[in-house]
């Protein structure tokens, strides 16, 4: 059973620049005036907390699992513009029916399709503004989306069973 959205959104893993570029995340988010609550603690938590606005929240590292769930169930959507190898954050996500906002590279494309989020290819402010702009704008059916994670996964089972 898919989240009516509370309207903040989510982002939840280390707290870095250089790799994770959470504080163009959060400059996004600063533009727009829209609530960020950050999960997760790294070495530029301070530095981040610093530009961070009054629609932002660190609520630190997450170890119960049920809290994780609730806070990316009850989000918007959940915002993550790096690039990675395998992306369980986008995998869970969109089992639990909730849109994303991420980086067209690495796994994230054989999960990610125009009707469970948006994928950015640049890095770049301009581009990244506008296509936030966009995400913003879209309503996207979580209840499909769930269900189109969860039939993609079943499809790999076969690898686990």
């Amino acid at each position: 059973v898919v989240t009516v959205p509370d309207q903040y959104f989510f982002y939840i893993n280390r707290l870095t620049k250089m790799f994770k570029h959470l504080d163009k995340i959060i400059h996004l988010c600063n533009t727009y005036e829209v609530p960020l609550i950050i999960a997760g603690d790294g070495p530029d938590k301070a530095e981040l907390m610093k530009i961070a606005g009054p629609t932002i929240t660190f609520v630190g590292w997450v170890s119960d699992q049920q809290t994780k769930i609730s806070l990316m169930k009850k989000s918007r959507g959940v915002l993550n513009i790096a690039h990675e190898s395998f992306g369980i954050v986008t995998a869970e996500a969109l089992l639990l029916g909730v849109p994303v906002f991420w980086h067209n590279g690495g796994a994230t494309p054989e999960l990610v399709d125009e009707q469970s989020g948006l994928l950015v290819n640049s890095l770049e402010k301009q581009e990244l503004s506008d296509q936030f702009a966009v995400f913003l704008a879209t309503e996207y059916d979580r209840q499909a989306i769930q269900d189109a994670a969860r039939e993609r996964f079943s499809e790999w089972q076969q690898f686990w069973n």
